[in-house]
Protein backbone atom coordinates (compact mmCIF):
# COMPACT_ATOMS: atom_id res chain seq x y z
CA UNK A 1 0.00 0.00 0.00
CA UNK A 2 2.61 2.38 1.02
CA UNK A 3 5.07 1.34 -1.67
CA UNK A 4 2.17 1.90 -4.38
CA UNK A 5 1.17 6.08 -3.23
CA UNK A 6 5.26 6.31 -3.39
CA UNK A 7 5.17 5.16 -6.73
CA UNK A 8 2.20 6.96 -7.41
CA UNK A 9 3.91 10.38 -6.07
CA UNK A 10 7.45 9.58 -7.94
CA UNK A 11 5.45 9.01 -11.16
CA UNK A 12 3.59 12.50 -11.13
CA UNK A 13 6.52 14.06 -9.96
CA UNK A 14 8.38 12.74 -13.05
CA UNK A 15 5.25 14.28 -15.14
CA UNK A 16 5.75 17.28 -14.10
CA UNK A 17 9.70 17.57 -14.52
CA UNK A 18 8.87 16.83 -17.99
CA UNK A 19 5.95 19.73 -18.78
CA UNK A 20 8.36 22.16 -16.65
CA UNK A 21 11.12 21.56 -19.30
CA UNK A 22 8.92 20.96 -22.11
CA UNK A 23 9.40 24.55 -24.44
CA UNK A 24 6.81 23.46 -26.53
CA UNK A 25 4.19 23.35 -23.89
CA UNK A 26 5.12 26.03 -21.14
CA UNK A 27 7.60 28.51 -22.92
CA UNK A 28 7.08 30.64 -19.62
CA UNK A 29 8.21 27.81 -17.12
CA UNK A 30 11.60 27.22 -19.21
CA UNK A 31 12.48 30.76 -18.86
CA UNK A 32 11.60 30.68 -15.10
CA UNK A 33 13.83 27.46 -14.55
CA UNK A 34 16.98 29.58 -15.71
CA UNK A 35 16.23 31.32 -12.35
CA UNK A 36 18.53 29.83 -9.60
CA UNK A 37 16.56 27.42 -7.27
CA UNK A 38 13.55 27.69 -9.03
CA UNK A 39 12.88 24.44 -10.97
CA UNK A 40 10.38 22.83 -12.67
CA UNK A 41 7.32 22.37 -10.08
CA UNK A 42 7.60 25.88 -8.69
CA UNK A 43 7.85 27.46 -12.13
CA UNK A 44 4.79 25.05 -13.04
CA UNK A 45 2.93 26.55 -10.11
CA UNK A 46 4.14 30.30 -10.37
CA UNK A 47 2.30 29.73 -14.04
CA UNK A 48 -0.50 28.11 -13.24
CA UNK A 49 -1.13 30.59 -10.58
CA UNK A 50 -0.44 34.06 -13.21
CA UNK A 51 -2.36 32.31 -16.09
CA UNK A 52 -2.51 35.40 -18.11
CA UNK A 53 0.24 38.13 -17.72
CA UNK A 54 -1.55 40.58 -19.15
CA UNK A 55 -3.99 40.75 -15.96
CA UNK A 56 -1.50 42.45 -14.30
CA UNK A 57 -0.62 46.19 -15.22
CA UNK A 58 3.30 46.16 -13.39
CA UNK A 59 5.30 43.46 -12.59
CA UNK A 60 5.94 44.37 -8.98
CA UNK A 61 1.44 43.87 -8.97
CA UNK A 62 1.95 40.21 -9.59
CA UNK A 63 3.85 39.84 -5.56
CA UNK A 64 1.00 41.22 -4.42
CA UNK A 65 -1.84 39.11 -6.03
CA UNK A 66 -0.15 36.11 -4.23
CA UNK A 67 0.22 38.54 -0.79
CA UNK A 68 3.85 39.04 -0.63
CA UNK A 69 3.97 42.05 0.15
CA UNK A 70 4.73 43.79 4.29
Amino acid sequence: MRMDVVERIAGRGAKLRALGHDPRTTPMCRRFTTVPGVGPITALAVWAGIDDAARFARSRDVGTYFGLTP
